[in-house]
Formats: structure tokens, C-alpha cells, sequence
């Protein structure tokens, strides 16, 4: 690097979180749950399911630490409705800010040499979820349930009657981005970004007839 240049990267804004305000998400949710802002970041450290009777609303600007390995399956509903200026970020809970607090690394590519989260999987085929402004890094690990179910490859999967999101981006998947199976009535994917996942960017198992998909943005998968 020539003398007097500093690198980049030294001049990105740090999302920097004290572990005194970090919250942990309870495993099991059953009733309605709001991770607001004031307890961001909110960490999951194992498996959260958000059971039928569930609702898990995330609000905007809120960061979900996700640990190594842990999921969430949703067979409930999940609302993450962010804004344009306050993205909601799913990203990895590293492990080595164990002592200078919860920092989600400022260099996604990074994540890559590190062990991945698993999976937030929307489940419940009648739930309408809401999935905007948000940013998913980090995760793809193979994820079982309980229930003896696998979602093995991808950082956001969905099974729905109807599913629509928009204005999200899917990056550093250990295998692939977004993964939608049998949406059978209608499915809406609007302003979507897929970048430097290991596998496929977007990957659709049947299309319904009512399909609207449009500026979908892939970088190296």
C-alpha cells in the first residue's frame, strides 16, 4: 500500500454493541414477541422456534446475533418489516468478541473462514410474513429441528401458500442464498441482492402462475 493511503475498509462505520445491552431470545416462543430496538442487538445462541401460536416481530434498525450452528424456524409468523433507512441485519454472533463486546464483522467476506449459523425458515404455509429491508449474512449451515427436519442449504428458506419480500440481501451463504419451495398460490420477490454465496443465489422449487419477479441482483451467486 503506498505511504499515506489508508485502506478502505479502516473508514467503515462500526456497528459496535456492548454485551451489558445485548438481549438473548427466549428458545421457544408462543405468544406475540417484539425484538425492539432498545434491546438490539438481540442474540440467539441456540435454536429459536417460533411455535403455531407465535408471532415474532422484529422492529427496524434491530441486529439479530445469530451463534454458530443456531436457527430460527418459524412455524408461527415472523414480521421483519424494516425501512430504506433502518435495515433490519441478521448476521453472525462472532466468537471472538467475547470480551470487547458484540461486533458484527465490518467485512462480510470475512465470515466465510468462520463457522456459519444455520437457517431462518418460514414454515407455516397459512401465515402471511412480512420480510422487508433486510440483510442476512453469515448463515446456510445444514439445520435439523426437533421434528426431525433438515433445511440443509440455505440462509433463508420458505415454504408457503404466499410469500413476498422485498428490498432484501443474501450474502456469505455456506451454500445457498434464499431457497423457496412450493409457494403454490402466489409469490412476490422484489429488489433482492445475492452475493458471494457458495452454492445458488435464489433458488425456486415450483413457481406459481401468480409470480412477480423483478431486480433481482446476483454476484457471484
Amino acid at each position: 500500500m503506498p505511504p499515506g493511503c489508508v485502506a478502505w475498509w479502516l473508514l467503515l462505520p462500526l456497528a459496535v454493541f456492548s454485551l451489558a445491552t445485548a438481549t438473548d431470545l427466549q428458545p421457544n416462543v408462543t405468544g406475540d414477541v417484539t425484538l425492539t430496538t432498545a434491546g438490539s442487538p438481540w442474540v440467539v445462541k441456540n435454536t429459536v422456534y417460533v411455535e403455531e401460536t407465535g408471532s415474532l416481530t422484529v422492529e427496524p434498525g434491530v441486529t439479530v446475533l445469530m451463534a454458530s450452528g443456531a436457527s430460527l424456524l418459524v412455524y408461527g409468523q415472523l414480521v421483519a418489516d424494516g425501512t430504506e433507512s433502518d435495515h433490519i441485519q441478521f448476521t453472525l454472533l462472532d466468537s471472538r468478541n467475547k470480551t470487547e463486546g458484540l461486533q458484527p464483522d465490518p467485512l462480510p467476506v470475512d465470515c466465510l473462514q468462520l463457522p456459519h449459523w444455520g437457517v431462518i425458515a418460514l414454515l407455516n404455509v397459512t401465515m402471511t410474513h412480512r420480510i422487508n429491508y433486510v440483510d442476512i449474512s453469515c448463515g446456510g449451515q445444514d439445520a435439523s429441528d426437533a421434528r426431525s427436519t433438515e433445511y440443509n442449504g440455505a440462509a433463508l428458506y420458505a415454504t408457503s401458500n404466499v410469500f413476498a419480500m422485498s428490498n432484501v440481501v443474501v450474502s456469505q451463504s455456506a451454500q445457498n442464498g434464499i431457497e423457496l419451495v412450493h409457494v403454490m398460490s402466489s409469490l412476490s420477490v422484489i429488489n433482492v441482492t445475492v452475493n458471494d454465496n457458495h452454492e445458488t443465489g435464489l433458488k425456486i422449487v415450483y413457481e406459481p402462475q401468480t409470480s412477480v419477479i423483478a431486480n433481482v441482483h446476483a454476484a457471484r451467486k
